[in-house]
């Protein structure tokens, strides 16, 4: 029996026919260029680092960590203290300003019992507001000339305007009340 030739060309080629040394020559060629080129990036990522380690980069960075750390803190207890001053001068500027009311409302209006002569339209809020710096200290005015807050207010009518605070019988009562006349 003949066997074609054809036949065996279908068979894989065997080490000999493709010369084993070419082979295992380009894999140590290819390998030792592999190493090379790992060696030259981590020479070049030292470089890029400032050439310290991992370890030194991390312990660096917890430093710098804590470093901030401080300072938000510090600055968190500038804040607070900051906020402190700030209250205690706005309560201080309030006890101030309370007592400025105090003096004011004590020294406003006459010291002594005037007299004033009405022009139309006016009206006892619109009086007390002139004299005292306060409407509703109307019903000084009224109570000292016997009048009530429904009664008339006519052009040329002489009305006493007491002092503010006036006598005990003034300040017993009821300056508080804010109905308008």
């Amino acid at each position: 029996m003949n066997v074609p030739k054809h036949t065996f060309r279908n068979k894989p080629p065997s080490m000999s026919m493709l010369g084993g040394r070419v082979l295992w020559g380009r894999i140590v060629f290819f390998g030792t260029t592999l190493f090379l080129v790992f060696l030259l990036g981590l020479l070049i990522g030292n470089a890029f680092n400032g050439g310290i380690s991992q370890e030194t980069h991390e312990k660096q960075l917890a430093a710098k960590e804590d470093e901030f750390q401080q300072e938000v803190t510090r600055l968190q207890g500038e804040l607070k203290l900051a906020n402190e001053k700030l209250s205690q001068a706005a309560a201080k500027e309030a006890e101030a300003a309370a007592r400025d009311n105090e003096e004011n409302s004590d020294t406003s209006g006459p010291t002594s019992e005037e007299t004033y002569e009405t022009e139309k339209g006016d009206t006892l809020w619109d009086i007390a507001e002139q004299f005292y710096g306060d409407g509703n200290q109307w019903v000084l005015i009224a109570e000292a000339n016997g009048l009530t807050k429904d009664s008339p207010i006519t052009a040329g009518m002489t009305l006493t305007i007491p002092p503010k605070g006036g006598t005990e019988e003034d300040s017993t009562s009821g300056t508080t009340t804010t109905t308008e006349p």
